[in-house]
């Protein structure tokens, strides 16, 4: 019982930071500040790659929103890297 416990405490921290960061790139990008707005979301995406696997589709979202803003910033090869993971 104190294991699962453990774990659930853990899961749910890991929620929290995810919540957290989320919560941070949003407000990064709401001020135009994409710089800041990427780091936040590629600590996000590798996370959530951590978390699901490289390949799951709950990090699509992720992909997503991170190649949004290398394309807004003109970083465009980067982009088309995340958009494709999405496809494959």
């Amino acid at each position: 019982m104190i294991e699962t416990e453990s774990i659930f405490c853990a899961d749910n921290k890991d929620e929290t930071s995810s919540q957290e960061l989320r919560k941070q790139a949003e407000s990064f990008e709401q001020n135009g500040d994409h710089e800041q707005a990427i780091k936040v979301r590629e600590q996000i995406l590798l996370d959530s790659e951590n978390n699901y696997g490289m390949k799951h589709l709950d990090i699509v979202p992720d992909l997503q929103k991170l190649a949004d803003l290398y394309y807004q910033e003109n970083h465009f090869s980067k982009a088309d890297i995340l958009l494709q993971r999405i496809l494959r």
